[in-house]
């Protein structure tokens, strides 16, 4: 029986080095395709549209070329970061 115990206790030592690997990739893959671009999306909308929501706040509506130039505004902002 003591053999089986450490026969059990080397293979689990031999396979933690993967299974923290593998933890490690997947929350890299998190953060880099899901938590990282909803964070940038979010700050460029907030630095594109900000001054739009605060002049639609008085009951003025953005212009269409002022819609023009923020969706442009924003897509260069994503660019910027990557996404």
């Amino acid at each position: 029986m003591n053999f089986s115990k450490k026969k059990n206790m080397n293979i689990i030592k031999k396979q933690l080095p993967y299974l923290i690997l593998a933890i490690v990739a997947v929350g890299f893959l998190f953060y880099w395709y899901e938590w990282r671009p909803s964070q940038a999306k979010k700050e460029c909308y907030y630095k594109t549209y900000d001054n739009t929501l605060d002049i639609s706040a008085f009951g003025q509506k953005a212009s269409n070329d002022q819609e023009k130039e923020n969706e442009a505004r924003y897509k260069n902002c994503l660019k910027e970061k990557g996404i």
